[in-house]
């Protein structure tokens, strides 16, 4: 099975559609991979923190890879990157 959260992202004219979307992310990602073995993501600088601790909760082995990039200057974007790893690191870490 495959599923994808990126076609469901607007683009977010305003924080709070932004902030409203991340809120209700967890509550998403458990019903749309509740029957996924194992996750693959290309980790965003959004909702890494969420995906990181669904498959934490879940018990599911996830494989990911940094995306993004765009930022100047490109301080910004070892620092995002960073901050995906760390998280991961967190949700995992005992």
């Amino acid at each position: 099975m495959n599923h994808s959260l990126g076609r469901f992202i607007v683009a977010f004219a305003e924080p709070v559609a932004a902030d409203r979307w991340l809120g209700g992310l967890d509550a998403e990602l458990e019903s749309m991979f509740e029957g996924c073995d194992f996750l693959f993501y290309q980790a965003g600088a959004d909702p890494h923190t969420a995906v990181f601790r669904y498959a934490r909760r879940s018990g599911k082995p996830i494989a990911w890879n940094l995306a993004g990039g765009y930022q100047k200057p490109l301080s910004k974007v070892f620092e995002l990157h960073l901050a995906t790893v760390e998280e991961c690191l967190s949700a995992f870490g005992d």
